[in-house]
């Protein structure tokens, strides 16, 4: 009873309170500002504010402490600790149900990984954890990652460092994503992804430009369909008058200015 009416009466931590006692605080204010000054005695028996943090949620709190997590994560040894407690299916039903179903593939993950996930792509998204958490590829996320040209592209690129073959079905058949596929990772022309690569104006457009260097017959009736991207190719790829594109320059006033003015 008597440690029950300690903690009750117990000041709160005020920003003068830390700036007169505690300074080493000062700049941990936002996480600590509603913290009993019993904190003080736990920052005392720490050798790291992670592991004061940690003690604090788990003796005073007894539940999760949000506001301090980003702080506890900066030590592997305490945030293992803290996550050991904190994340577990009951958490993971109650607080992110659409991860559910992936439990078994995220019951280890530290509580970042439903984080990440409040992106608009769920499933997606475990890219993020997987280059920043992890820092590693993750081979059960991995099918539900390559369903996204998008996502799986950074995966490559960020996490594999290399062609992810599985993934490439998906990937070209997103022009953009292909293009940037073939010029960061590939290095050079992507034959498989070019059917679908040569179908966007624009990207068929840069992929002449940047990567083949040169033009790009069997892309240009699609390219010079586009007002603005055909000025471009003429201007930049083919370095002349493009006649076959002229009819459907003209039909924009701004291009066919800059095309008139600048191409000869």
């Amino acid at each position: 009873m008597c440690k029950f009416v300690f903690w009750m009466v117990t000041p709160m931590l005020s920003l003068k309170t830390i700036n007169k006692k505690y300074p080493e605080f000062v700049k941990y204010y936002d996480v600590i500002k509603n913290c009993h000054q019993s904190i003080y005695v736990h920052y005392k028996n720490s050798k790291s504010i992670s592991e004061c943090l940690y003690m604090h949620a788990k003796k005073v709190k007894k539940f999760r402490w949000f506001e301090a997590e980003s702080l506890i994560r900066k030590s592997k040894k305490w945030a293992d600790a803290y996550y050991a407690l904190y994340v577990n299916e009951e958490m993971i039903i109650n607080e992110h149900p659409r991860l559910i179903e992936f439990y078994d593939m995220i019951k280890n993950c530290k509580i970042d990984v439903a984080q990440h996930c409040h992106f608009a792509n769920l499933l997606t998204n475990f890219y993020i954890y997987a280059r920043d958490i992890i820092k590693d590829r993750w081979p059960e996320a991995e099918p539900y990652i390559m369903q996204d040209a998008k996502w799986a592209y950074l995966y490559a690129r960020d996490v594999i460092e290399d062609r992810w073959p599985e993934a490439e079905p998906y990937i070209m058949k997103n022009p953009q994503c292909a293009y940037y596929y073939a010029e960061n990772i590939i290095n050079g022309r992507w034959s498989e992804a070019e059917p679908y690569i040569m179908k966007d104006a624009e990207y068929a457009y840069y992929y002449a430009l940047n990567i083949i260097e040169n033009r790009w017959p069997e892309a240009e009736p699609y390219i010079m369909k586009d007002a603005e991207c055909a000025y471009y190719y003429a201007l930049t790829v083919i370095k002349q008058k493009w006649p076959e594109a002229e009819p459907y320059i003209m039909q924009d006033p701004r291009w066919a200015y800059m095309y008139a003015h600048n191409i000869k």
